[in-house]
Formats: C-alpha cells, sequence, structure tokens
C-alpha cells in the first residue's frame, strides 16, 4: 500500500489530488492511503447538493474561505486546521461490497488507533465514529474505476460557532438551539485527552493502524512529483470552476 503523508492544501488541491490518486489506483491495482489537512479553511459539499442552499457564500467570501464540491457525496462540512483528514483509495475487491460494511471496514483503524490512546469511540451507521455518544468523525465515499475512494475528518478541536457562520441554517429561528445541540453532539478527541494531540501525532499512530489492519505494507515509493502537473491542471479546470462547484 502506497503512502503519502501531504500536509496542509486548499479544499481544491486535495480533492484534485484524491482524483488523480482514484486514476491511479484504477491502473496500478495498489491501494493507496493519504494523510492530510485543509488550509485555509474550507467549506465543501456533497457531490449531490446545491453550493448556495448549503454555504452562506458572503461569510465565505469575507473570511476567505475556500467552497468547493466533492467527488464523493454526503453533507456540507467545514474543514479546518483543528482536523485530521485521510483519504483511502483501494481496489473495491479488497474492502466489503456491502457499503454500510465497508465504512465500518474502513473506519476500524481509526477506532483502534484511538483506543491505543485510551479513547473508546465506536462506529455509528451509517458512516460516523462516536466518542461518549458525541460525533469525532465524519466519513464519505464513492466508487469509481472498480475502486473505493473513502475520505473523513478526525476532529481534534470542534469549533461549532465558525462552522454555524459558515453553513446555513434553514429557519433562523431556530440557529440558536441547533448550535447549543450540535455543541453537545459534536467534540474534538482533544477534549478527551490528558495530553493533547496533534496532526503529526495523528500520521505516525494511524499510519501503522491503517497498515496493520489492511495487512498491507507501507511503501513511500508513489513518485506523486510526476503527478503534479496533472494535479494542478484537474484543479484549476475542476474543482477550482464554477461549472463543477454550481453544477446544482
Amino acid at each position: 500500500m502506497k503512502f503519502l503523508d501531504t500536509g496542509f492544501n486548499s479544499a481544491s488541491y486535495n480533492f484534485a489530488l484524491d482524483e488523480v490518486l482514484l486514476d491511479w489506483v484504477a491502473v496500478n491495482k495498489v491501494p493507496v492511503l493519504r494523510f492530510y489537512g485543509f488550509e485555509p479553511t474550507s467549506c465543501t459539499i456533497g457531490y449531490f447538493q446545491g453550493m448556495e442552499m448549503e454555504i452562506d457564500l458572503e461569510k465565505a467570501k469575507e473570511n476567505k474561505v475556500e467552497c468547493v464540491r466533492r467527488l464523493t457525496g454526503g453533507g456540507a462540512v467545514m474543514h479546518d486546521k483543528n482536523q485530521f483528514t485521510y483519504s483511502l483509495i483501494i481496489p473495491e475487491d479488497l474492502v466489503p461490497s456491502n457499503i454500510l460494511n465497508s465504512y465500518e471496514y474502513i473506519c476500524k483503524p481509526l477506532i483502534l488507533g484511538l483506543n491505543k490512546l485510551g479513547l473508546n469511540p465506536e462506529f455509528a451507521p451509517l458512516n460516523d465514529i462516536i466518542l461518549n455518544a458525541q460525533k469525532i468523525s465524519g466519513n464519505a465515499q464513492t466508487r469509481k474505476k472498480g475502486c473505493v475512494l473513502q475520505h473523513g475528518t478526525l476532529l481534534l478541536e470542534a469549533d461549532v460557532d465558525l462552522m454555524f457562520s459558515l453553513l446555513k441554517v434553514p429557519d433562523e429561528k431556530i440557529r440558536h438551539k441547533l448550535i447549543q445541540s450540535v455543541k453537545k453532539r459534536v467534540t474534538g478527541i482533544n477534549d478527551h485527552l490528558t495530553n493533547p494531540i496533534n496532526y503529526q501525532d495523528l500520521v505516525d499512530l494511524l499510519s501503522k493502524e491503517f497498515a496493520n489492519y489492511l495487512n498491507l505494507q507501507l511503501e513511500f515509493d508513489l513518485g506523486i512529483e510526476s503527478l503534479e502537473n496533472k494535479i494542478l491542471e484537474i484543479q484549476n479546470s475542476k474543482y477550482c470552476h464554477h461549472a463543477w462547484n454550481y453544477k446544482y
């Protein structure tokens, strides 16, 4: 299994890179595990959502927040520097064919890694991980070209106020109640640790857990530099482009 830690990049670059890696896995039949983060703060919407319905675009522009449509489904998400993000791109025949089972299978290494920190998270169908009944991770998936692409975030800290300043609430009258409710239902893992953990700590911990659980040896020689021109081409022609981001 090829492994990449690409650090913190824009949402448009991250999703272009995932798409290029999806094509690479489809050809080479070798799984790729990538760890990364988002900088600057970004809002992303699921493939079938409408940007103007989900995001306060004026507020996003004011705060220089990039807004991008994902290749995967799911709901609108805010990404900031206090999140750890992974992508696993893997041939379909290496994961359960059932969607729910595949989510749980791919999330398992995250749970095992957090167990080693003394935490006791659980998988919560369809695609979340919870800790003490609070959400710490959301995940999304797509299946294309004989591959599964699953990515997800693990919250180190949760800035619910910032999130709701960017994501639209259908009825402004219930905004305050909804924010208070989400604050009770969403948490960051550092709120539950005596010694806070950072992005690099999770890279070291979870790369080993994915390799052990999937029974695949980590390899570091993908040669991503040779793919950079293609990544930038897709970033600029698709994920930075109005036609893609506002297609619905």
